[in-house]
């Protein structure tokens, strides 16, 4: 919503059709803030969120749905900054096709809001189908409350949890600004 006052996504649910339950391994999950001016998808061209800079990976893992709501507690947790709209990306490297009955619920909208490509034993590498069905999908939003200068650290990249303490070992870490304001650095 352009007049959203944005706030931390810790958790994102989708709605789950089926009576069937099914485990999908190997799902991978990706968030996107664009421009609030960004109401549709009018490409159905593969973005690869690996060597694309303005998408973050927010949940990878094992997916267990059963029918009704099923929800994923994100590992990373993504501020929407205030104004900003937000493309999910979702990638299902299960491997194989489990057929067509094993669907999401999904409302129809007037632009088209997603894209797919499906693809048996492998990624899709050809560029997907767009379409108005969007997944029905509920967030999770820590809303700000006049937090400006809040920072936090989201990733420990080293050292890992073998280094033994004599060793002089950097400190690397992914920082992630929680606040309104936008800063540039911190200590």
């Amino acid at each position: 919503s352009p007049t959203s006052t944005g706030g931390l996504i810790t958790k994102l649910a989708w709605q789950y059709a089926h009576t069937v339950s099914v485990v999908y391994p190997n799902q991978t999950c990706y968030f996107e803030a664009v421009d609030a001016s960004t109401t549709t998808i009018n490409s159905g061209t593969y973005v690869n969120p690996l060597t694309t800079s303005d998408v973050t990976r927010v949940w990878s893992g094992t997916l267990n749905v059963s029918q009704g709501w099923v929800e994923v507690t994100l590992d990373r947790p993504f501020l929407l900054l205030p104004g900003k709209n937000l493309i999910v990306h979702w990638h299902n490297n299960r491997g194989s096709y489990p057929g067509t009955a094993y669907t999401y619920n999904y409302t129809v909208t007037v632009g088209n809001t997603a894209t797919y490509a499906q693809s048996d034993g492998a990624f899709p590498t050809s560029a997907g189908t767009l379409t108005a069905n969007r997944p029905n999908a509920r967030f999770y939003i820590i809303g700000q409350m006049n937090d400006s200068n809040s920072v936090a650290i989201t990733e420990v990249i080293s050292p890992n949890d073998t280094v033994r303490a004599y060793q002089n070992t950097p400190v690397q870490v992914v920082i992630q600004n929680k606040g309104m304001a936008n800063l540039t650095s911190c200590y």
